[in-house]
């Protein structure tokens, strides 16, 4: 994805880069369960 041509700013860098947070609450939720959550935004894109 980032070669040696493409030079990012210092701050997209450390988004990037930055740890993927994990909860220790909340279980992860199913692919099942997320695509519930979010199935009513994708019915407001076919207006």
């Amino acid at each position: 994805m980032n070669t040696e041509s493409q030079k990012l700013e210092p701050w997209a860098e450390e988004i990037i880069n930055h740890p993927h947070h994990v909860s220790t609450i909340y279980p992860a939720m199913s692919l099942w369960e997320r695509a519930a959550q979010f199935s009513s935004f994708a019915a407001l894109g076919e207006l």
